[in-house]
């Protein structure tokens, strides 16, 4: 379910976003630029990967990222919860603004943080 304006999903399943400009995207892989983009080399996007696709999320706030997430609750802005699987990186719970994680798993992370 996705609410709100300017939300982007792709491959991320039973998921919830509610608020502004969030992003929540299932099997990217970085490229040389060192960007998260969709990585097709090992599975069409149309494919379920339970490895890849973000799943089982709940992401409320404004301009928050959650790349190849599971079971991760982000509510707060500005937030940025990454990984290279949803292996590396589930399980973790972000509330309040600017934070970042990158493959981290069963974190509880409270109150803002300078921007």
């Amino acid at each position: 379910m996705v609410m709100g304006g300017g939300n982007n999903v792709e491959s991320a399943y039973m998921s919830q976003v509610v608020g502004v400009g969030n992003t929540v995207k299932g099997n990217q892989a970085k490229n040389d630029k060192n960007e998260w983009v969709t990585d097709t080399s090992k599975t069409d996007i149309k494919d379920y990967d339970s490895e890849k696709s973000s799943q089982y999320n709940y992401v409320d706030g404004f301009q928050n990222e959650l790349t190849n997430g599971k079971h991760d609750y982000i509510i707060g802005s500005n937030n940025k919860v990454s990984g290279d699987s949803t292996d590396k990186n589930q399980s973790n719970i972000v509330f309040g603004d600017n934070h970042e994680l990158t493959d981290q798993k069963n974190n509880v992370m409270s109150a803002p943080r300078a921007a």
